[in-house]
């Protein structure tokens, strides 16, 4: 008997907030003018200041210590002598902002590794944090920097912005002359009709405009990533973070309701016997092992045995 086969209604797109396809589209050099656009209206850049000026860095951050699992981002874009990280995130939590953080200090130290002693010449570090949630209360964007309790700031140079992506989608309604929330609304698009009306017909080149909706239409008609993006809801793509939120705070809440030990010990087991569920179903789909490490947070050598185990059967 054949398998029902997901799709999408008629009009429908696989968006750019789900994961997969924010970094396949965003994190390709054959799409480098994608980023540039971006960055030009989202830095008040001209483009041709910005046009052949950006590199893509690679996206595995190597920790301080080695029992430590190394974390990978979504965008890392070397620009002049800045480092900018493009993170996206679908749900709100400490654990994922607490992350983030640790990921934004790691790329600010690479410039420590270039060779130069004299911290002279550190340049600025900035991350923005594209977020598909409600997390700020009245702007699209907040910047984030080192202060003092009385708000003086210490260093310019280390810099976090939080982007209400929710928001930004919903002013750009009354607000489409707007760059960032049309931007917005190009990354949380559901449909092929919204996509074209945020993008219209100068948020880019015509060349860069259609590639951006070959790109997602292409997406969107892929079997496979039809498949994975309907099946995984949006807190499984980052269950890995929440599940370490839980480790963490060692079920406290559920402690303190009674729960005892032994429940806790047994949700570990079954949340780990689950993820190897998961991995086991994207291997027999030929998903690429980093999509299956990010999804499920099981270590590379704990794929490629699962991978192992299957050939055998």
């Amino acid at each position: 008997m054949n398998k029902r086969k997901e799709k999408l209604k008629p009009g429908e797109i696989v968006p750019l907030t789900f994961d997969y396809v924010f970094t396949a589209i965003f994190n390709n050099p054959n799409n480098m003018d994608l980023i540039e656009y971006f960055l030009s209206d989202y830095l008040s850049i001209p483009y041709n200041n910005i046009k052949g000026n950006i590199e893509i860095q690679p996206r595995e951050l190597e920790l301080q210590h080695k029992k430590d699992r190394n974390i990978q981002v979504d965008l890392i874009i070397h620009f002049g002598s800045e480092l900018i990280n493009i993170e996206l995130s679908n749900r709100g939590s400490e654990s994922i902002t607490e992350r983030n953080i640790v990921s934004a200090c790691s790329i600010h130290s690479r410039q420590l590794k270039y060779g130069d002693n004299s911290y002279a010449h550190i340049e600025r570090t900035l991350q923005i944090q594209l977020n598909n949630f409600r997390c700020n209360e009245k702007n699209i964007k907040e910047s984030f920097f080192l202060i003092n309790k009385n708000g003086e700031i210490l260093s310019k140079k280390f810099q976090i912005d939080v982007i209400d992506m929710v928001l930004g989608s919903k002013l750009w309604y009354t607000s489409k002359d707007e760059k960032l929330t049309r931007w917005c609304k190009v990354f949380t698009a559901t449909t092929e009709k919204e996509l074209k009306e945020a993008i219209g017909d100068d948020l880019m080149s015509k060349e860069s405009n259609e590639k951006l909706i070959e790109e997602i239409d292409k997406y969107s008609k892929d079997e496979e990533i039809i498949g994975l993006f309907m099946k995984l809801p949006k807190r499984e793509l980052e269950q890995n973070t929440f599940i370490e939120e839980a480790r963490i705070k060692g079920f406290s809440e559920g402690i303190e309701h009674g729960r005892q030990q032994g429940m806790e010990q047994g949700l570990k087991q079954g949340i780990e016997q689950k993820n190897k569920e998961t991995a086991k179903k994207m291997i027999k789909e030929n998903l690429d092992i980093e999509m299956i490490m990010r999804i499920t947070g099981l270590t590379k050598e704990e794929v490629e045995q699962i991978k192992k185990d299957l050939s055998k059967n």
